[in-house]
């Protein structure tokens, strides 16, 4: 599993000189015909789904993106149909462009 945040890059607070952060953008994930949808059940969280279709629960943000999910929890409301983005090299490529030192 990867490490939280580590494709955020720090930056050194001139005051302080102690490392923080910098913001991390999140791209538009463009939607393609070979992007997988599903019906979420009860129980069913970004972070599982991300680990269930990537492998890796830390891309639960590609899915929360490319469905407009905005709210504070991981939880997805039963019933809803969501797509998983399946071109997942091509999402981490432009989250890669848009967030290299500025």
């Amino acid at each position: 599993m990867a490490r939280r945040y580590s494709n955020t890059p720090f930056i050194q607070n001139p005051e302080t000189k102690k490392r923080q952060y910098e913001t991390t953008l999140y791209p538009q994930v463009t939607p393609r015909s070979s992007d997988i949808y599903v019906v979420t059940v009860r129980g069913d969280r970004l972070d599982n789904l991300a680990f269930e279709y990537y492998g890796d629960a830390t891309l639960w943000w590609v899915i929360s993106m490319s469905n407009d999910i905005s709210s504070d929890s991981i939880f997805i409301t039963p019933g809803t149909q969501i797509r998983i983005p399946t071109d997942i090299s091509g999402v981490m490529d432009q989250f890669q462009r848009t967030n290299t030192k500025r």
